[in-house]
């Protein structure tokens, strides 16, 4: 939950002053050319980054099995 709590809030964070940056710098060029290619760039870079956390730690037969949640039937 910390993780997923801290992914959320940096889309957020994007999400809310993205568009007062790509205005700002709209009213000081008179054009959304750099802004957007910036943009893209640092799109790119993310998926980089994202893409070079590699594979996941645990194989899933070393995970501890899973308990049925509150009002599930056992099988």
């Amino acid at each position: 939950s910390a993780i997923y709590g801290a992914l959320y809030g940096f889309f957020a964070l994007g999400a809310g002053t993205g568009p007062i940056v790509y205005g700002r710098v709209y009213d000081l060029t008179k054009s959304f050319d750099g802004i957007a290619l910036l943009g893209g760039v640092l799109m790119a870079l993310g998926a980089a980054l994202l893409l070079g956390l590699g594979p996941y730690r645990f194989a899933a037969h070393e995970l501890p099995p899973l308990q049925g949640a509150p009002g599930q039937r056992e099988r």
